[in-house]
């Protein structure tokens, strides 16, 4: 072998599992590598598996190799690359090092650009998109000079979607108890500059959080990002190290490791480095020009091993390093601490866009309902705030697709979490391929009763013994009290609730004695909450009882005292209400008071209409909080002060005195504006329900505050107050508000205006909001195109409607769909010319949200806005070169025929099937089935049969199929004729669509030539148009039904498919008499043991349907048999009832 490689100058290797599988290939590429010969690698692949790549030895030694990609076997591309690879054969130069270890690094480093979701591994999202757990605090900001960067950032802060962040973690901070002091009072920091702080020469940065956070995303994103040369460029080297992989194992006790050994163990294994090549990686460490970044210091620094203590100290004493821990206590001195934080505001609705762009094809209108899920979210703060919570906004998106258990608005937290376990839950037994759609919450619960009861005794030890992990030793003794033995697929390890802490170094350990942790945080202090509750209600009560009252000012446990108070309104707590509150009410409390309140408020806040509070008097403790908040509020205490104004924030009018209202807008004058940022909070949730001339006067005058916060939160405030804001006094300062330097006081101030409606009218308004119709922000162009909207006709002059229809162009998507949205509600009817024409471009937007938008504003403009103009404009772009142009056309021209089918429309629709364009004529076609009835005019139907005879083979089946839509009106001889004539003459893909249309025409049609093949159809495996076959069955009627078509029809009912399995069901009803055979009460028998409601509920009807005619012993013993077991099964809940 050695001989044949010396002999060559270039080694190409064609890559497939059989290459990578041999051991020859190994040793001979291995020797190539070695001897320095120039490698080609070109890529094959595997035809069975399309996304395989090479992995182990070859993608080691292929690492930075240019490949050439033999995959595609079309003769272009097989020639095409059978030339390159000639040319670089022939090309190649000698070098004396073809291996590169930076490239070889860098291309690993590239290879590795996807994230898993946590609720689904097998769900990958790019790295580029992981801006999630990866916002920077700096520790050291927040102890020294925190007021110093608070006012830097709201100095270079313009755009609301980085204010709102910022604004809300202070004013929110203290909301989610423990969860807001993990995340209370921090300044981002952008990555790249988290190295700008320190100054030494060697750059030590620590970078703290807590597990599943995102540290190694960070990492791998940092490695990316420098490998496409984004980032860190001033290094010619990042070198990442998983800490929990240097072990004895793989790092023997044969002698004291370097950081070469390191480099050359990690990233060549497979191909040792050259003395040269280690050369220039030590001379890259002694001219600073490596990073190392060391990932997972805390698991390692229990258990260095001895040869690799030098190495490692070695590393973090003289090299540039970034190093994790989870751990917070950590001897080694850094010059700059940095700490994830995790998700954060803004990240939101860019994570909830590219959610439901990669469900696109999964889920019906994604975008749609990614656009229908932030409205949800932005309108219910309570969600927003839980939302934050990477895995909660996962679950949300996964759950939106059904969005009734979102409809009520008073959800509680418990509530919305259960619905998180609920969902776990049921993917769970869907693991175990149950049926779990139908279950009900109730049957869920009952089915992990004791995997639930665990956790919740799990947790409560947890939150007792300040844990996050769970250690072994905690794990048994839970085992022991709930008696609930862990085995390796135990559901409770299964469900996601616990996610193990992975650690390489863990591998081969059992189960049971592996670490974990909760999902997050909040999910241990929710069941730790259920417990405490549940222990409460008991006879022996003495362990819930003190731990309240001695843990009940304890902010770790904040949150799941508020989680507790929520429970209390679901039925199986409410027996322990009047123990709850006695207990918290109860000795000892907190001698200043302010703390004890506090816990009220964010209890009774969470309870929303406070229906939990038992026999406590809700009057009498608004009269204690009222005195002592009327001391706090004179208090010259700033902190006291603050938590007042919170306290007073969230009680509302529950507390409204005079005296509470003239403290507090005196509070709106306080030197620390956070004091008056909670004033103005606390004076818009009075005016919600009693509002005041003073109160009104002194946030009109507050909107000339000198500091954003304050003057955005007047805004926040008035717009509470509705049209009775709407004075010359109020409106004239929002006008001033508008031309305010931050735009986040613009968009609130515009979005008073757009609550004050037609009022705020005045000429002056509407030509500043037309201008901002230009502004920078997306935020406010939205909200300007909202706001007029609600100004109505009174906003309909020339200028805005011009500025509007500009807006449909805007490179925001919700700008165009919210102009869209405001042009149809100002236009009078007719619209103008103008409007149409924009409205009719808006049709062929890229995003669907925007199209749906405008076919539904001009179907609302009635039929004078279907234009010539519009027609035109959507006919030419079906034959437009870009796909997505050409079916967004198609697409609205469908729902405009289906809810407008102008004569205008349908005739230049039947023009177009005579278009040289075969899309077009193709596109005709559908359109007019599409549109269905409405389009089938003799004009019409003349032309679809004449395109029975079109040369392509598209445009035929897509005449027949339209044919097959327009139902009995197209039940003529020509028409029949044609059709026949089709199945004569055609391939069998047109003589399918011709014989399901002939069957879905009419029942007189239905000749036994076209039953029999419909049949043939229904029982080919193969075929993709059975279920259309079992549909016109369906329409044949009973006196053409034969003997086969019921076998056929029984067989459809076993078929794995269950929509051919649902319409086989539906087809037996429509035949009612001739389906009341033995063989096929047999069958559907058999389904109610096998099948879900839905399918029960079918076969119900149908046996309905088949019992009117034939009413039979038989058949009303079986129908009487279905609905018991199904009230036995699914109990007596009249959703689920039967017609």
């Amino acid at each position: 072998m050695n001989r044949t490689v010396d002999g060559v100058e270039v080694v190409c290797c064609f890559m497939t599992p059989e290459y990578q599988d041999s051991i020859n290939c190994k040793n001979e590429l291995q020797c190539a590598k070695e001897k320095k010969k120039h490698i080609i690698p070109c890529m094959i692949g595997d035809k069975q598996n399309k996304q395989w790549k090479p992995t182990d030895w070859l993608e080691c030694l292929t690492a930075g190799l240019n490949h050439i990609d033999l995959r595609e076997e079309s003769d272009s591309n097989i020639r095409l690359k059978a030339e390159e690879l000639i040319s670089r054969i022939i090309n190649q130069s000698s070098v004396s090092s073809q291996y590169s270890l930076v490239n070889a690094i860098k291309a690993k480093y590239l290879k590795e650009d996807k994230i898993k979701r946590i609720l689904n591994e097998e769900d990958t999202f790019s790295i580029e998109q992981s801006y999630i757990n990866l916002t920077m605090v700096n520790t050291e900001e927040q102890h020294g000079i925190k007021e110093k960067s608070r006012k830097h950032e709201v100095k270079n802060i313009s755009d609301p979607g980085e204010e709102q962040d910022y604004r809300w973690k202070h004013q929110d901070s203290k909301f989610l108890g423990a969860y807001g002091e993990m995340y209370g009072d921090k300044v981002p920091t952008d990555i790249e500059q988290i190295f700008q702080e320190s100054k030494y020469p060697i750059k030590k940065v620590l970078v703290l959080g807590r597990r599943g956070i995102g540290k190694s995303t960070f990492c791998q994103y940092v490695a990316y990002r420098w490998a496409k040369g984004e980032l860190c460029s001033c290094y010619e080297l990042i070198v990442l190290i998983d800490l929990s992989k240097l072990t004895d194992t793989r790092y023997p006790a044969t002698k004291l490791y370097t950081a070469v050994d390191l480099v050359e163990r990690e990233y060549a294994s497979f191909a040792n480095l050259s003395d040269e090549e280690k050369k220039s990686f030590q001379q890259k460490c002694n001219n600073e020009k490596v990073l190392w970044i060391l990932d997972g210091y805390d698991e390692f620094a229990a258990n260095i091993p001895e040869q690799l203590k030098q190495c490692f100290n070695d590393i973090r004493d003289k090299q540039n390093h970034i190093l994790t821990s989870s751990s917070y206590d950590i001897a080694i001195s850094h010059d700059v601490k940095m700490e994830i934080i995790g998700f954060t505001n803004d990240n939101i609705p860019r994570y909830v866009e590219q959610f439901f762009r990669q469900t696109v094809g999964e889920l019906t209108n994604a975008s749609s309902q990614g656009q229908k899920l932030l409205d949800f979210l932005y309108s219910n703060r309570r969600i927003w705030r839980l939302a934050r919570i990477l895995v909660n906004l996962e679950l949300i998106c996964r759950l939106w697709a059904d969005p009734s258990w979102l409809e009520t608005k008073a959800l509680t937290m418990p509530a919305l979490y259960e619905e998180f376990v609920l969902w776990l839950s049921r993917r769970h037994l869907a693991k175990d391929n149950k049926n779990q759609e139908q279950m009900t919450k109730e049957a869920v619960h009952k089915q992990f009763h004791k995997e639930l009861q665990f956790l919740e005794h799990l947790a409560f030890k947890m939150m007792k013994n300040d844990k996050i992990i769970i250690s072994s030793s905690l794990m048994q003794e839970t085992e022991i009290e709930t008696e609930y033995y862990l085995h390796e697929h135990s559901p409770v390890l299964q469900m996601g609730i616990l996610k193990p802490y992975k650690n390489k170094s863990f591998e081969n350990q059992n189960e049971t004695i592996t670490q974990y942790y909760f999902i997050h945080p909040s999910y241990q202090e929710l069941f730790a909450a259920c417990y405490l509750l549940k222990t409460l209600k008991s006879s022996n009560n003495n362990e819930a009882t003190h731990f309240i009252k001695h843990k009940k000012y304890n902010q770790r446990f904040r949150l799941m005292f508020v989680f507790a108070a929520g429970l209390l309104a679901q039925s199986d707590y409410q027996s322990c209400t009047d123990t709850f509150w006695t207990t918290i009410q109860e000795e000892p409390i907190d001698l200043i008071g302010i703390r004890h309140f506090q816990l009220l408020t964010e209890c009774i806040d969470e309870l929303g209409a406070c229906t939990a509070l038992g026999n406590i008097d809700l009057n009498e403790m608004a009269k204690q909080l009222t005195g002592i908040l009327i001391i706090a509020l004179r208090n010259t205490n700033t902190g006291v002060y603050s938590v007042a104004c919170e306290v007073l924030a969230k009680l509302g009018e529950k507390v409204t005195t005079n005296l509470v209202i003239g403290d507090v807008i005196h509070a709106l004058g306080h030197k620390c504006l956070w004091v008056r940022v909670m004033a103005c909070k606390v004076l818009g949730k009075i005016g919600e329900k009693a509002p005041s001339n003073e109160m009104l006067i002194a946030l009109t005058n507050t909107l000339s505050d000198a500091v954003y916060e304050v003057t955005s939160s007047a805004c926040e405030a008035l717009m509470t107050f509705g049209e009775k804001a709407a004075t010359k006094e109020v409106i004239a300062a929002l006008i001033k508000a508008l031309r305010n330097r931050n735009s986040y006081v613009r968009v609130n101030a515009c979005e008073v205006l757009g609550t004050i409606g037609e009022k705020a009218a005045s000429t002056e308004a509407l030509t500043i909001l037309v201008g901002a119709l230009g502004d920078e922000s997306e935020y406010l162009r939205k909200s300007v195109c909202k706001t007029l909207g609600n100004i109505g006709e009174k906003a309909a002059t020339k200028e805005v409607i011009a500025a509007l229809i500009k807006a449909l162009r805007d490179k925001n998507s919700g700008v165009r769909v919210n102009a869209c949205e405001t042009l149809g509600k100002i236009q009078e009817k007719p619209a103008t010319t103008e409007a149409i024409a924009g409205l009719s471009n808006a049709l062929l937007d890229k995003e669907l949200v925007v199209r749906n938008m405008a076919s539904s504003i001009l179907v609302d403009l009635g039929e004078k806005a279907i234009t010539v103009e519009v027609i035109t404009v959507l006919i030419n772009a079906l034959g437009d070169e870009d796909l997505s142009v050409r079916t967004n056309a198609r697409e609205a021209l469908i729902e405009l025929g289906r809810k407008v089918p102008t004569n205008e429309l349908i005739a230049r629709l039947s023009n177009a099937l005579g278009n040289v364009d075969i899309w077009i004529r193709d596109s005709a076609c559908s359109i007019l089935g599409g549109i269905g009835e409405n389009a089938a005019t003799e004009e019409v139907i003349t032309a679809v049969v004449n395109a029975l005879d079109d040369e392509d083979e598209d445009v035929r089946a897509s005449a027949s199929s339209a044919l097959k839509r327009f139902g009995e009106k197209a039940a003529t001889k020509e028409v029949i004729a044609a059709l026949h004539n089709a199945v004569d003459n055609g391939d069998e893909y047109m003589s399918s669509c011709a014989y399901i249309a002939l069957g879905k025409i009419d029942e007189k049609v239905a000749t036994e030539k076209v039953i029999t093949y419909l049949v043939n159809i229904l029982i080919d495996k193969n075929s993709s148009y059975r279920l259309s076959a079992c549909e016109a069955l369906g329409n044949i009627g009973e006196t053409e039904t034969t003997n086969t078509v019921l076998v056929a029809l029984v067989n459809a009912l076993r078929d794995k498919s269950k929509p051919l399995r649902e319409s086989a069901c539906e087809t037996l009803g429509k035949l009612g008499i001739k389906a009341a055979t033995n063989e096929i009460i047999a069958a559907l028998r058999h389904i109610l043991d096998n099948e879900d409601e839905y399918m029960i509920n079918c076969t119900c009807i149908a046996l309905g349907q088949i019992g009117e005619q034939a009413a039979t012993k038989s058949v009303l013993q079986t129908g009487n048999m279905f609905e018991t077991m199904r009230e036995d099964r699914f109990g007596n809940d009249t959703t689920r009832s039967v017609p």
